[in-house]
Formats: structure tokens, sequence, C-alpha cells
């Protein structure tokens, strides 16, 4: 018997969206949550606070 090579990273990228579906293929886009994530500024927001969180997560309590 052969030995098996293992799956290279793009043959288990695939495998994997064989099983798993996408978040925008199985939330509903008029969820509040979607809508609000939607209307929020991220830009600004994250520029805001980009001063108060620590740079790397390790930092994070």
């Amino acid at each position: 018997m052969r030995d098996r090579l293992p799956p290279s990273d793009e043959q288990q990228r695939y495998s994997d969206d064989l099983v798993r579906a996408r978040l925008d293929q199985v939330i509903r886009h008029n969820h509040p949550l979607v809508r609000l994530a939607d209307a929020v500024p991220w830009e600004g927001s994250v520029e805001q606070v980009a001063d108060v969180l620590p740079p790397t997560p390790e930092a994070a309590g």
C-alpha cells in the first residue's frame, strides 16, 4: 500500500467549501443585525478606538 500525501492547502480549502456554507448564504439579508452592520460607519469607528485598543490581540485582556 502506498503512502498518501497530505492534502495541499488549496485542496483542503476546496474540501472545506463543500461542507461549509458561506455566512452570506445562511443569514437573511434583511435581518436587523445585518442592516445595522451595513449602516455603521466602520472606518470612522475604527479610527476613533484604534488609540485605545492594544496593538496585538495577545496584549488584550
